[in-house]
């Protein structure tokens, strides 16, 4: 395992040993089984649910502004999982 990687431990990872040395596997499973278009409306879906259900998590403008930040963040990463895949030949 990478020094880097070995160092997260206390972030409590649960990625197999062999999935902490190749993330790239991680990546091209999640695409293979997510393509972008949807894992994009699943996470929009998932949005949509949580605002527009009685939920106590997302109660106050800033839970909802939270939640809002993740979102676009997920978004980004799911992005940027599709390029990582794209670029190293994972399809």
């Amino acid at each position: 395992i990478h020094p880097k990687v070995a160092s997260m431990n206390h972030c409590n990872l649960k990625l197999p040993t062999e999935q902490q040395a190749n993330p790239y596997e991680v990546l091209h499973c999640f695409n293979q089984v997510f393509p972008l278009p949807q894992a994009k409306q699943q996470l929009a879906d998932c949005m949509e649910v949580a605002l527009s259900t009685d939920n106590l998590l997302y109660d106050t403008p800033k839970d909802r502004a939270d939640l809002f930040r993740f979102y676009h963040l997920l978004e980004d990463l799911v992005e940027a999982c599709a390029i990582i895949n794209e670029k190293t030949g994972c399809h």
